[in-house]
């Protein structure tokens, strides 16, 4: 019986861990998949904004980022973070990118080799000049950042509830074998207490007898130490009451009880 509950809690266990990988394998995979449609999207989009300014480019000799359409192409409802160059690197037009980089040439390199490496720069070209081109750099939105960062999050989140689920229900289940301990102990002494009590009295009817007082007072001792054993086992789970008392006396009484139970060859010393 114990051996089919083990079995059965390991494998309780095993399906739970197979469940929780692969909720969270799912989970990755579907959130790379969205990251990954949505990047193809703001792709699109980017090739969709070259394409207008190179039409532009066509009526009007370099104008294409005056253009209200071009304009309203590249900056309304748009969350790409870009930088448009001429083919000099000089910046004509940037969005959610701060000024100070802009401002600063070394931090301008940096977050343009940022978005080289996130997503391949765009040329713009003029039709009336092969010498004169835009070039579009652009890097990850927020929204696809942090889909990138997502599944990790959650499974950060769901490995904490599982570990803090899976403390409390130790904590629940340690209590739940403290409370059958305590119970078992308070029933064994309740147990007990009957055969105790009946010597007590027969150690009351020998005092009236004819037979060796000394021994019927070993008794009493020995019947006083195991009243105290039933009284600790029936306050096992309670709060202990701590009373003062002399450490002496105490530790005295015990080597005293205890010299004249031990074997002849084990000797007790005290100098209490």
């Amino acid at each position: 019986m114990k051996l089919s509950r083990a079995l059965f809690s390991f494998r309780h266990r095993v399906v739970v861990i197979f469940v929780g990988v692969a909720l969270g394998a799912l989970s990755l995979l579907y959130t790379n998949n969205m990251a990954h449609r949505l990047k193809e999207k703001e792709q699109h989009d980017v090739v969709l904004w070259a394409h207008a300014m190179e039409r532009v480019n066509r009526d009007a000799q370099g104008g294409a980022l005056e253009d209200p359409l071009v304009h309203d192409l590249i900056s309304n409802n748009n969350n790409i973070p870009f930088i448009i160059t001429n083919q000099d690197l000089e910046v004509l037009e940037s969005h959610l990118v701060p000024d100070r980089i802009i401002d600063h040439p070394d931090l301008l390199r940096r977050q343009i080799e940022r978005f080289t490496e996130e997503n391949p720069p765009l040329p713009v070209r003029f039709w009336w000049s092969a010498d004169h081109y835009h070039i579009i750099f652009y890097g990850k939105s927020r929204l696809l950042k942090s889909l990138y960062y997502f599944p990790y999050v959650q499974l950060l989140v769901i490995t904490v509830f599982v570990v803090l689920g899976f403390i409390a229900f130790r904590s629940s289940k340690h209590d739940e074998q403290n409370r059958v301990w305590i119970g078992l102990a308070k029933e064994t002494a309740h147990q007990l207490g009957t055969p105790t009590s009946s010597l007590l009295g027969w150690i009351e009817y020998l005092r009236t007898q004819q037979v060796d007082q000394s021994a019927v007072e070993e008794m009493q001792k020995d019947l006083t130490h195991l009243m105290k054993i039933v009284d600790r086992f029936s306050k096992i789970g309670s709060e202990t009451p701590l009373t003062p008392a002399n450490i002496n006396e105490v530790v005295g009484e015990s080597v005293m009880y205890f010299r004249k139970r031990i074997p002849r060859n084990v000797t007790l010393d005290y100098n209490g």
